[in-house]
């Protein structure tokens, strides 16, 4: 298929993770921080620098494609996913991402990301998602030519704008 290799690169995010139920049972703000103990599962404090992962996928003709795999400032509340945590995403996604991105025809973006990301015995975390499906439309846009926009318009019969 078009995929040679799948890549994966830690980094750090933009902003940080709060734990939002802290904050609300009244943790107090000092300076950059909240003093006080966190209240969500998978914080470490109150306030924690955000991670992120970055998945590059190697196309045939050594171009590589990146998507971003992170999670949102209040993870674990509000029936958000829990905190990101580098080394678990990167795990699940060696494990069970990458084979499956070996094994699609990566110019054909919503086909792809049905294969690789549905059909599971259960659903991938929503950063993982975003992230290779980010990562497969720019692997399609690529191998066809063509803008990221033209391919999701293509592929969901939209009507491609013709000015800003």
């Amino acid at each position: 298929m078009q995929i040679k290799d799948v890549l994966l690169a830690p980094g750090n995010g933009a902003f940080f993770y709060d734990d939002q139920e802290a904050i609300k049972s009244g943790a107090i703000q000092d300076g950059f921080v909240y003093v006080g103990a966190p209240a969500t599962p998978g914080f470490e404090s109150i306030r924690i620098p955000a991670g992120s992962l970055g998945v590059g996928l190697v196309l045939i003709d050594d171009t590589v494609v990146w998507g971003d795999m992170m999670n949102v400032q209040y993870s674990g509340a509000g029936g958000r996913d829990p905190v990101f945590d580098i080394n678990e995403i990167s795990s699940l996604t060696s494990r069970v991402v990458a084979p499956r991105l070996l094994d699609v025809d990566a110019s054909r973006f919503r086909g792809s990301c049905t294969d690789v990301l549905e059909s599971l015995e259960r659903r991938l975390p929503l950063a993982v998602e975003y992230g290779v499906s980010q990562a497969l439309l720019r692997a399609a846009a690529h191998l066809q030519r063509k803008t990221m926009a033209e391919i999701i318009c293509t592929e969901f019969g939209l009507v491609l704008p013709t000015r800003g």
